[in-house]
């Protein structure tokens, strides 16, 4: 019969099983509004696009700017982190010795989905805690990732339809934009100031909704506030809260800090990641 701590290991790893299969599908719908066909469903009255089409060229664009990639280092306050785990005090501070010696590596780019890896500063600890850094690590590893995803999509690519195969409607004074296929439908509403406020990916199994807050900045509309959430079948309700601060890297503007909160890491707490060491690639 497994003991009671093998027990509570197998079912935190089932959960990061499961947050996993969230984040991968969160990810994969909020790609689709970067790469999706286009659909036969909808048409669209000239006027209409046009309004769609100049709204486009409000969003800053890193490509467009001329940044195919960036790599950076980020640390994260691992005191904050672990505020929510069940570690006695000497545990808890062999455990922070270690964490803080790491720090994680981002790539983002145009190809592909944001990595992240965790690096050790110092001596790589024993098996048995280096086991512990893993399963301390693995949750705020997953919401950054995630956060990187999500403001990633925006900042490398476009949160407007992908082509003119869509139907705009007014809703007030904002314009809701429908588009999509049988397979996905989005449905974003944008306000007059052409600053997209949600944004809902649905599928038969999953829905996805962001709601960002933009600031405008001498270039386009930066993604300042992203809150997320993703319902799928059978997994609990994932819920998101990403707040980016900026700074000028050889130009381009790309996060200084990167603050998150999500209810199954740290209790929720705020959680925020400084970003430093960026390496561009134009």
């Amino acid at each position: 019969m497994e003991d009671a701590t093998a027990v509570n290991r197998r079912r935190d790893a089932d959960r990061g099983a499961m947050r996993n299969i969230q984040v991968q599908l969160a990810v994969a719908l909020l790609s689709s509004l970067l790469s999706l066909p286009a659909a036969s469903a909808f048409g669209q009255a000239p006027s209409n696009a046009q309004i769609v089409e100049d709204a486009r060229t409000d969003y800053y664009n890193l490509p467009q700017q001329g940044l195919k990639e960036f790599r950076c280092d980020l640390r994260v306050d691992w005191g904050a982190a672990l505020d929510s785990t069940k570690t006695d005090a000497a545990g808890r501070e062999e455990l922070l010795a270690v964490l803080r010696q790491t720090h994680f590596e981002a790539a983002v780019g145009t190809s592909g989905a944001p990595r992240v890896s965790l690096r050790f500063e110092g001596a790589a600890p024993s098996d048995d805690l280096a086991a512990r850094v893993h399963a301390a690590t693995a949750g705020v590893q997953r919401s950054l990732s995630g956060a990187l995803d999500e403001f990633s999509s925006l900042l490398f690519g476009s949160p407007l339809p992908p082509d003119r195969d869509y139907h705009v409607a007014a809703q007030g004074d904002r314009l809701q934009i429908t588009f999509g296929s049988d397979e996905v439908r989005i449905v974003e509403t944008m306000n007059k100031d052409h600053a997209i406020e949600e944004m809902i990916v649905a599928t038969q199994h999953a829905t996805v909704t962001v709601r960002p807050e933009f600031k405008r900045a001498d270039k386009g509309f930066l993604p300042a506030v992203i809150d997320s959430s993703v319902e799928a079948a059978g997994a609990d309700k994932m819920e998101l809260h990403v707040e980016i601060a900026y700074q000028n890297v050889e130009g381009f503007d790309l996060p200084q800090t990167v603050s998150v909160r999500d209810q199954q890491v740290a209790g929720g707490a705020r959680l925020e990641f400084s970003f430093s060491n960026y390496q561009i690639a134009r």
